[in-house]
């Protein structure tokens, strides 16, 4: 591993004298004052990465002997990497990549830590005669491999230095996740030069994605207004590549559309969308002037939100689609969600790319939606559909000519999001049976879970225990048949006026769904419950050592003194990824491999971290009311039920009533 030096505190004229030790050499003004710090004393800079990798998880003997393995393994595993993907590269090869770290690594070691000299990084690659481009991707497997990542890091902030947009914009972008556990850090003094490139990159128009990034550090850092110009300066590129990438989806350009996802998916935050950060930031803002009573301003950061999140939705981004669901709903006087066409088609749109909210929306949706499942009433173009509360007049020329349109091609997107919608009130009415509507839940709640959203493992806990369907979602046989008696009003006016039919009471007796079908009550069930729950535990526990982890990082960060600080913002590695998630866990202490899968998706998991409190407290009482213990896939406790239910542990209690197994 390269030995790190940390960079001096005295003027820029006095000349390095050769190490010496601190004990008897007068140069100490080139070290911190060796005294205990408030929180912990400094690490040596060569030892300091290896003791984050260290720390970062528990070592058994035989977890040592492999850590010992990889390393040793890794001491060849650029040469590896780089002899079996050459499609990444240009003209960089094994060898010349080889020579190239050499020289790169004598460059460093003269600079004693300090960001390499922009005029001599300059010579040395133009010598080597390889791409920046394939130096960038070089430094991309560095900072991966264990005992290199420190020169990757220097190869990268010279990269920047040396011009390179892709090296700055991947500097800032870690600088602000990492500003999330170690405040300040996008002021810190290392990043200072690639903070400047960026900004020039985004002032003079240069790269959408500067403009991108800058934006959420200038939002990260307070500055709402500037941050707003920035992605607004941006869209204009930005949907011009989004739909190019439209383009290449509808003509089947699979390797070229391929392509521009891999650049896309370069970026450790997301930088093509700035429509989904005007859309959060003018929603915020409406919330806020809102709650001031500023109504007129409020009502003005609300089109805005919706015009942003209906770009999003020509571009069909997932993220778009749910924001335009969720925050644009309609809603009852009591704050109830109306599930309007509309509201499904966009909902849908997000849960089918992935999105693990609109997953979880969905399967409520389907586990607590009775007939009509839809809210509003289909046009009279659309219909005859199972919806119709009146039918359709066929002598009104808008709807001929409406339903004429429908046999050409949309011409635009915001025309085929709207006929897609409407097809809804054809297919929406299926599933129809309780049966086959919980099924859907479930299926949607699994997808939510493959994410590991937490609040879908306790949804779906919560209908497992519960023995019968809901009659209310069985849809009525006039209404899938479609025929005359699934009308309520005789026309458009009495529908407006609230005057129903007058139907014999024989007639609405036909149409009242069947009784409530019971759930099989096998144990399949309960385990499967239990197993949701103890997920549940696992989601939060989690949580819970993230927020340690946080408090530790801060707490540590706030005891430092100021030149402490400063050598440690030299030391810590901004391009280290396991500095970012927070799970900086203290050694020795026992975490679960069923705990650490609840860390693979960190921006899932902020989704509903907030939610984590009243997770755990539902959880817990629903395993009390049933009376039942909870224990890991290795056996261990994971909750034990305060109340135990009349039937003990692993008995179901429901009404009084024990259903013993």
């Amino acid at each position: 591993m390269l030995p790190r030096s940390i960079a001096h505190s005295t003027a820029r004229h006095v000349t390095f004298p050769p190490p010496c030790t601190l004990c008897s050499c007068t140069c100490g003004s080139l070290f911190l004052p060796q005294r205990r710090s408030a929180s912990s004393s400094r690490k040596a800079p060569s030892t300091y990465a290896k003791a984050r990798q260290e720390k970062s998880q528990v070592l058994t003997a035989t977890g040592a002997k492999e850590r010992k393995a990889l390393n040793e393994h890794n001491a060849s595993a650029v040469t590896d990497i780089l002899a079996n993907l050459p499609q990444a590269f240009r003209v960089m090869t094994a060898a010349r990549a080889a020579a190239f770290l050499q020289d790169f690594e004598k460059l460093v070691a003269r600079h004693m830590g300090r960001n390499v000299n922009k005029t001599e990084f300059q010579a040395l690659v133009k010598e080597s005669g390889l791409p920046m481009q394939d130096l960038f991707n070089l430094n991309l497997i560095l900072v991966n491999v264990p005992g290199d990542n420190y020169l990757g890091k220097k190869l990268m902030f010279a990269l920047s230095v040396a011009g390179l947009e892709d090296a700055t914009i991947s500097i800032c972008s870690h600088a602000l996740l990492g500003n999330k556990v170690r405040p300040n850090l996008l002021r810190s003094a290392e990043i200072v030069y690639a903070r400047g490139h960026l900004k020039q990159l985004a002032r003079y128009g240069k790269s959408y994605r500067a403009m991108v990034l800058e934006g959420k550090i200038m939002r990260a850092l307070g500055d709402e207004d500037e941050a707003l110009a920035m992605w607004e300066k941006g869209m204009g590129a930005a949907v011009a590549r989004g739909q190019r990438m439209l383009d290449m989806k509808r003509r089947g350009v699979i390797s070229e559309l391929q392509a521009e996802r891999v650049l896309q998916q370069r970026d450790s935050v997301e930088l093509s969308s700035p429509w989904i950060e005007l859309t959060l930031l003018r929603y915020d803002r409406y919330v806020r002037f809102w709650g001031q009573n500023d109504f007129t301003a409020a009502q003005a950061e609300l089109e805005k939100a919706e015009k942003a999140a209906d770009i999003g939705c020509r571009m069909d981004d997932p993220t778009s689609h749910y924001h335009k669901a969720e925050f644009f709903k309609k809603a009852d006087p009591d704050g109830t969600t109306k599930h309007t066409s509309v509201w499904l088609y966009h909902m849908t749109k997000a849960a089918t790319s992935g999105h693990a909210i609109a997953c979880h929306k969905l399967g409520i949706f389907y586990a607590e939606s009775g007939w009509k499942y839809i809210d509003d009433e289909p046009p009279d173009h659309v219909k005859p559909t199972p919806f119709d509360s009146y039918p359709s007049d066929s002598t009104s020329l808008l709807s001929t000519l409406q339903r004429m349109f429908t046999f050409f091609p949309p011409q635009t997107a915001t025309e085929a999001a709207k006929r897609e919608s409407d097809d809804l009130f054809h297919t929406a009415a299926f599933p129809s049976t309780p049966q086959h509507r919980w099924l859907m839940a479930s299926h949607w709640l699994k997808l939510a879970m493959q994410h590991m959203y937490a609040p879908s493992y306790l949804y779906a806990a919560q209908m497992l225990v519960h023995e019968r369907y809901w009659a209310q979602a069985q849809a009525p046989k006039a209404a899938l048949h479609m025929t005359a008696e699934r009308y309520k009003y005789a026309n458009k006016a009495d529908y407006e006026a609230k005057n129903p039919i007058v139907k014999p009471n024989s007639a609405e007796k036909q149409d009242e769904p069947p009784e409530d079908p019971l759930i099989p009550r096998t144990a399949s069930h309960t385990d499967l419950a239990k197993t949701y729950l103890t997920q549940v535990f696992n989601a939060c526990t989690a949580h819970s050592l993230y927020l340690s982890a946080l408090a530790r990082e801060q707490k540590a960060a706030s005891l430092r003194g100021p030149k402490l600080r400063s050598a440690q913002q030299q030391q810590e590695p901004i391009l280290d990824e396991s500095a970012l998630d927070g799970r900086q866990f203290k050694r020795g202490e026992d975490v679960s491999e069923e705990v650490m899968e609840w860390f693979r998706f960190p921006d899932v998991r902020e989704m509903w971290s907030e939610q984590a409190e009243g997770l755990a407290v539902t959880a817990r009482g629903l395993c009390d009311e049933r009376g039942w213990d909870l224990v890991g896939r290795d056996g261990g406790l994971v909750y034990s039920c305060r109340k135990r239910g009349v039937g003990g542990s692993g008995g179901e209690v429901d009404g009084g009533e024990v259903d013993r197994k």
